[in-house]
């Protein structure tokens, strides 16, 4: 549910060193004296904002850490990334915490179908006897005679004895409540069933799409309002300040974010859907570029490269927006007119 990072000068660059949750000590060892309050680790100002940090120097998991010993560490020093969910939140919770039941629940559930399975598949019998009227001597001798079932043979019980084989339920609905258990988790978890289970036996176009929308509106929420302002602005900053420490004037920097190229459903009528965003001044072509995780201005300069490289060869292609138009070449006046226009 949350990580921090830590600035480190590494062979002559700075690096974000980024370490587990646990590195934070949320339990009081005396050396939080004179601090306004500690909350989880965190010592707070009167703000409510975390001023310091309770670091451990190792993972509190690693072997030999018996009265391993935390210190303060400034929060200016740190990238504390986490989801809030709510006003004053300080510390990040798990995602599955929503869902650790649920999990717990089909973990329960699978092993028992397996057990019941595995059951069905043997033959189990259970021997009942009769009250014997033998001596106690011979009782045990005659319970010592094991016997067992395998196919093509036949045992004989001894005296008062006979065997019942038990009637193992049949493991139906199964695949249904699973199914209904891994879509309960999907949603807690704010992605789909499909990316969960990798289930897309039942998935059309339609509700694929549908469902791959409200997908791409969580990722786009905890893009923007987590991972950006939480860990990659200030990892930026971070650079600034780092040039300023090797003498270059980096203040008027700027940075643009570019997250991963997304797969199109439907590439085509994607495509005609953005083309028609832009061409209705709905969309900008560099925020459509950036959408497909592409950099615009690398983008748009391997383009120009390439169409110059084009028109020194004089070649024309079918695919060449400039010249053709819905596949058909236009004439050489209209090719003669856009050069013109370009000067």
């Amino acid at each position: 549910g949350e990580v921090i990072s830590r600035d480190v000068f590494l062979n002559n660059s700075l690096r974000l060193q980024i370490l587990e949750a646990d590195f934070i000590c949320d339990r009081d060892q005396g050396i939080y004296a004179g601090a306004n309050s500690f909350v989880n680790g965190l010592v707070m100002d009167e703000y409510g904002r975390p001023s310091h940090f309770a670091i451990y120097e190792r993972h509190p998991g690693d072997k030999g850490t018996i009265g391993l010993q935390a210190h303060l560490v400034p929060a200016s020093d740190l990238i504390h990334t986490y989801r809030q969910d709510r006003p004053g939140q300080n510390r990040g919770i798990s995602w599955f915490n929503s869902v650790a039941h649920p999990l717990k629940m089909l973990n329960e559930l699978q092993w028992t179908q397996l057990m019941r399975l595995k059951l069905s598949a043997a033959i189990t019998g259970v021997v009942t006897q009769e009250p014997s009227q033998l001596a106690p001597d011979q009782l045990k001798k005659q319970r010592q005679q094991d016997f067992e079932l395998s196919p093509g043979t036949f045992t004989f019980l001894n005296h008062g004895e006979t065997i019942n084989f038990p009637n193992i339920p049949n493991p139906e609905g199964f695949g249904g409540t699973c199914k209904l258990t891994l879509q309960e988790i999907a949603a807690g978890l704010g992605i789909t069933y499909e990316a969960l289970a990798g289930d897309l036996s039942n998935v059309n176009f339609s509700s694929g799409r549908l469902g791959d929308l409200q997908f791409r509106a969580n990722i786009e929420d905890w893009r923007w309002h987590m991972l950006v302002p939480r860990f990659l602005n200030p990892a930026f900053q971070r650079f600034i300040r780092f040039c300023e420490l090797r003498g270059v004037d980096a203040r008027q920097a700027t940075v643009e974010w570019t997250p991963p190229a997304r797969q199109m459903i439907s590439p085509l009528d994607e495509i005609n859907a953005a083309k028609n965003a832009m061409r209705s001044g709905l969309q900008s072509l560099p925020g459509a570029l950036r959408e497909l995780g592409l950099d615009p201005e690398r983008h748009l300069t391997e383009i120009s490269d390439s169409n110059a490289l084009i028109d020194k060869l004089g070649l024309i292609l079918d695919s060449d927006p400039r010249r053709t138009s819905n596949g058909q070449l236009q004439s050489p006046d209209s090719l003669a007119g856009l050069q013109e226009l370009s000067k």
